[in-house]
């Protein structure tokens, strides 16, 4: 029986060993993914046009400093008052402009003080 088999109450078990040597017949991950994409291809820096529930919360609370979970868009989305989204199948995707928008609405606008905003 080999070294890293060793039988613990009854049942066998193996000791991980680290690996010094790559195993026979595996790819380099780097030269694996460079041979499958065409010459001088770069993935895209633009950002995603329209979000996901999850990217969009992220979103809100990154670029606009409103925190608002995945759930509460999810429950705006039924009620009404949430930032306008397309669905794609059973998938919500928010424009980013839609976002932005909402948020905008949703900060108000700005004072200096707060007996300015007894008059709203």
């Amino acid at each position: 029986m080999p070294k890293a088999l060793q039988r613990t109450a009854g049942i066998m078990t193996t000791t991980p060993r680290p690996l010094t040597h790559r195993p026979e017949g595996a790819v380099d991950a780097e030269a694996c993914s460079s041979a499958r994409m065409p010459e001088g291809w770069r993935p895209s820096a633009r950002p995603k046009p329209r979000l996901r529930r999850r990217e969009a919360s992220a979103y809100l609370d990154s670029e606009h400093g409103i925190s608002c979970a995945p759930a509460t868009l999810a429950k705006l989305a039924c009620i009404g008052g949430g930032p306008a989204f397309h669905k794609a199948g059973r998938t919500p995707l928010y424009p980013r402009e839609e976002l932005d928008r909402w948020a905008k609405e949703r900060l108000g606008r700005l004072v200096r003080n707060t007996s300015e905003l007894s008059g709203l």
